[in-house]
């Protein structure tokens, strides 16, 4: 017998919908409500024997046939589950009234969005958050990260697919007012280039005196020798880096003709020369730094390196934002899958 439902929202079809409904009181332990069930609508609806068997406990503490306990059961699960949307309503209602978003919305769909982050947020839910391209969740994003650093809820991980997109949300954060927070950027090695690797390879290079098989790229040559600067102060990772920042692959790419610089990615398994290696020093001060940071900006992966090593890489998070969710599940299989190139 089916009980009515209310409005309680049906799952992905009608017998799951009472399944859960009767696991909600037998977890809860609620005693059945007795209910004339003749008139009710009725179903077949298959339990497991674990299910079955406690649902016919309950039947006979009570007196029951198993289908009046079942529908009482329900009955009672259905009045918690209003309660609690009821609940709900009320605190999205009261946060959404009292929200000071801290920017400007461009749509009221930004807005909207906004206020749907804060609302799971404040009361410490897991939120799944959808908008159409171009309504402006990134900066929502960021405002939601801020506003749960001002609470305390510290570190704050703010995740994205690529590098490219986390320093687009390290500009989005910027925008706004991060007065009094730590903002930290974590990327991952390959960020980096192996500055021992490298060296070794140009200094063979010149050793050769150009007879070998493998040219020389002058280029490269030049700006190691210049210590391998950033090439653009202004892009978010040499900005957190400061006026230290080199040796970034971004940068190794554009000014390599005729070296491979893929294969002079610095590796985090690779600890050959580590000793001596300035952008392994580089990255262990980002990760050092990150250790005091309010909001933290990584990439799908780290986030996931972060909780494969017990959070040994990345800080522990009380709060995780990630961008670009339907992409977040790759990422973590890569980092727990071993390759062989």
């Amino acid at each position: 017998p089916l009980v009515p439902l209310g409005r309680v929202p049906t799952g992905t079809n009608q017998s799951e919908t009472y399944r859960h409904l009767v696991g909600i009181a037998l977890r809860q332990k609620l005693a059945p409500a007795k209910l004339a069930i003749e008139e009710l609508p009725t179903a077949v609806i298959r339990f497991s024997p674990a299910a079955e068997a406690q649902i016919g406990r309950v039947a006979d503490e009570h007196g029951l046939e198993f289908k009046q306990a079942f529908a009482g059961l329900c009955a009672e699960a259905v009045k918690v589950q209003e309660e609690q949307l009821a609940r709900q309503a009320g605190v999205a209602q009261q946060i959404t009234r009292d929200l000071a978003l801290p920017f400007t919305p461009k749509s009221a769909q930004q807005q909207q969005f906004y206020a749907n982050l804060m609302v799971g947020l404040k009361e410490c839910q897991v939120v799944f958050a959808e908008g159409s391209t171009g309504i402006g969740k990134s900066r929502a994003m960021a405002g939601a990260a801020i506003a749960q650093a001002r609470e305390k809820k510290t570190p704050v991980i703010l995740a994205a697919p690529t590098v490219a997109v986390v320093e687009h949300l390290f500009d989005e954060l910027h925008l706004l007012d991060t007065g009094g927070l730590n903002i930290g950027m974590l990327p991952g090695a390959t960020e980096f280039v192996d500055d021992v690797r490298l060296t070794e390879h140009l200094q063979e290079l010149v050793d050769s005196g150009g007879d070998g098989e493998v040219a020389l790229d002058e280029g490269v040559l030049d700006w190691v020798n210049k210590g391998a600067p950033s090439m653009n102060q202004n892009r978010p990772l040499a900005r957190t880096l400061g006026a230290g920042a080199a040796w970034l692959m971004d940068d190794l790419r554009k000014i390599a003709t005729v070296l491979p610089a893929e294969e002079f990615q610095l590796r985090r398994r690779d600890e050959r020369g580590a000793e001596a290696s300035e952008s392994r020093t580089l990255l262990a001060e980002l990760r050092e730094r990150s250790k005091e940071a309010d909001i933290i900006l990584c990439t799908h992966a780290m986030l996931a390196l972060g909780q494969k090593t017990r959070w040994a890489v990345t800080p522990a998070p009380k709060v995780v934002i990630v961008d670009e969710g339907h992409l977040f599940e790759s990422a973590v299989a890569n980092i727990n899958s071993d390759n062989l190139s």
